[in-house]
């Protein structure tokens, strides 16, 4: 790729937000949803920065696509508050590009979470490993925001939960449904309410196909009585193809 030889890039970025009306839930708290959204801004911003957007997608014919993402939170921040999120690359782990962040508001950090990332080629959807300023990428491979890495998620006895179809605002730029949607028909089926003395603690979500529109998702759910975990699982209607897996600890 070009890289603009006079260009100074940061290895860390900081992208400050505040919480709308529109962000938050019935208790004023963030939604997970809009969270994550910010998450994945905060990264799309840096990847920019280090010419890794857009542009350099459009001229090589490749797509970021999320594959895993782990967040643990200690506070949910609420409507009015602004907060930092702090995002860094950290090299490779096979054919993933590994990401992670802190989250901090009034310079307190409130959560933490670390992403897994592939480039595609968007003719035929396999994973490319090309040429990038790597010395950048993996400068900081040994800063951990989370010692966790996400795994594999395996449901026990799952049962039908909801019947989901993709609609047209559930699309996005890449032509499938955003990854960000999948997190709120997570939270759609999230037992209601969870208990004033309970709140999420962490979610990790596999994204495992894409979702085209108007295709119809089977979501599956399973509980771990004694961890506290809510597993779900996305499959396709037509083929029960696994579109995602996911899973939700509440403390």
């Amino acid at each position: 790729m070009d890289i603009i030889s006079d260009k100074e890039y940061l290895p860390v970025w900081k992208a400050d937000f505040e919480v709308c009306a529109y962000h938050v839930d019935k208790n004023s708290h963030i939604r997970l949803n809009i969270l994550t959204s910010l998450i994945q801004e905060a990264a799309w911003q840096h990847a920019s920065h280090l010419d890794l957007g857009i542009d350099y997608m459009h001229r090589s014919g490749l797509a970021w696509m999320l594959i895993r993402m782990y967040i643990e939170m200690d506070e949910f921040p609420l409507w009015l508050d602004k907060i930092t999120i702090e995002t860094w690359p950290k090299g490779t782990d096979g054919l993933f590009f590994v990401r992670d962040m802190l989250i901090w508001r009034n310079s307190k950090k409130i959560g933490s979470a670390t992403t897994y990332w592939m480039l595609v080629d968007v003719q035929t959807k396999r994973p490319k490993i090309p040429e990038l300023h790597t010395g950048i990428l993996s400068l900081n491979k040994d800063r951990h925001a989370l010692e966790k890495k996400p795994g594999k998620i395996r449901l026990e006895s799952p049962v039908f939960k909801d019947r989901i179809t993709a609609r047209t605002s559930d699309i996005d730029i890449n032509n499938h449904v955003n990854s960000n949607k999948y997190i709120e028909w997570i939270v759609n089926n999230l037992p209601e309410p969870i208990p004033l003395n309970k709140k999420i603690r962490s979610i990790q979500v596999n994204y495992l196909n894409e979702i085209k529109l108007d295709e119809v998702i089977i979501l599956n759910t399973s509980f771990g009585e004694q961890s506290g975990e809510i597993f779900f699982e996305g499959l396709k209607e037509h083929d029960l193809k696994p579109c995602f897996q996911a899973v939700v600890k509440v403390i």
